[in-house]
């Protein structure tokens, strides 16, 4: 008989463990699955930082090409002599110290908007190498001909953050930076703009560069089934070939099918963080434990699954078995202890 594994990604999970020690008792939510889990699991440090990270990691790439995925998912093909790059139409506010990226898919652009600003870049550009293509109203890929030697920072980390240094880097970032400045140059005239920002609706002031690199036609990981929300999962699933469900933690899970491979992957965690918003973090863990970890535990309990592998950020995994579930003996930790333990057996066994 296969084994059946479930491994579950979910980045920041533990972000705010620490925040705990500060509230009123009565605000302390109760985990007893998932304080559990993490008591009876063996902890071990892992080299993941972050949602994309973790995401090329658990699919065997050295980073993320988020711009082919979508691409991929979305025409249904890519070209193998095109370097894709994500160019997704942002709002950034300059202030006296730095400039913040203020918007992304909140700019609820149209596909018609979107297709008339991309019109405007690419004929101004005409003759360079590249050309902007808009996959959907807020995911647009620039198209080149060869790689271009940069490192970038995905979107999703830096809405409502400063901005700071996290323009691309790397041996052509001059070139790209400059191309960047022009298009705001170009999107700050654009009479489209000027309609928006009459009507209190945020301009389209830039171009955010990211999710570059190169995919095979294959994957290499043999996830058998992804679950998960969100346009990257999607396009993860549909790059692999493997089978989809698309769920939230909001959702009570449900696992079925002869499936032995599982993936659950889940960034809902990641916005209370970059806010630092304690009780919207405190929700998300009282959902994951309610839909997510108690199923799960009792799919274990039962036989119907052999091991669970939790991905919960912070470089920390924890892997439990049948064997490992049954062991009574060990104390319930509370998850600020269970945390501070997993952050001390990261500190002295470095991956």
């Amino acid at each position: 008989m296969s084994h059946r594994s479930v491994t579950f990604f979910v980045p920041d999970l533990l972000g705010l463990v620490r925040e705990l020690k500060h509230l009123p008792e009565g605000d302390i939510p109760e985990l007893k699955n998932l304080q559990r889990f993490l008591s009876r699991a063996e902890k071990k440090p892992v080299n993941i930082h972050d949602w994309h990270a973790g995401l090329a990691w658990l699919f065997q790439l050295e980073k993320l090409p988020a711009a082919a995925l979508s691409h991929k998912l979305v025409t249904g093909s890519i070209e193998q002599d095109v370097f894709y790059i994500c160019a997704d139409p942002v709002y950034i506010q300059p202030d006296l110290t730095s400039a913040v990226l203020l918007a992304h898919e909140e700019l609820d652009l149209s596909q018609d908007d979107a297709r008339e600003l991309a019109v405007t870049i690419n004929t101004h550009f005409l003759e360079e190498s590249w050309s902007l293509e808009v996959l959907t109203p807020h995911r647009w890929v620039l198209k080149l001909p060869q790689q271009a030697a940069i490192t970038t920072t995905p979107v999703a980390q830096l809405v409502q953050q400063p901005i700071g240094d996290k323009l691309p880097q790397g041996r052509d970032s001059h070139y790209w930076q400059r191309i960047q400045n022009e298009i705001q140059m170009l999107l700050f005239a654009h009479p489209l703009n000027q309609k928006r920002e009459a009507q209190g609706q945020p301009p389209v002031s830039s171009l955010w560069l990211w999710g570059e690199g190169n995919l095979t036609e294959k994957a290499t990981a043999d996830w058998q089934s992804i679950t998960g929300t969100g346009e990257l999962l999607d396009a993860l699933a549909n790059w692999s070939g493997c089978d989809r469900r698309a769920m939230s933690i909001n959702d009570r899970l449900v696992i079925d099918g002869p499936v032995n491979r599982i993936l659950l992957a889940s960034d809902e965690f990641v916005p209370a963080i970059q806010h630092h918003d304690l009780y919207a973090w405190i929700r998300a863990l009282e959902q994951f434990e309610n839909n997510w970890i108690s199923v799960l535990l009792e799919l274990l309990a039962t036989g119907e699954l052999d091991s669970i592998v939790l991905l919960a950020g912070k470089d920390m995994q924890f892997s439990l078995d049948r064997k490992m579930f049954r062991r009574w003996w060990r104390r319930t930790k509370p998850i600020t202890e269970v945390f501070i333990d997993g952050f001390r057996s990261r500190s002295t066994h470095p991956a």
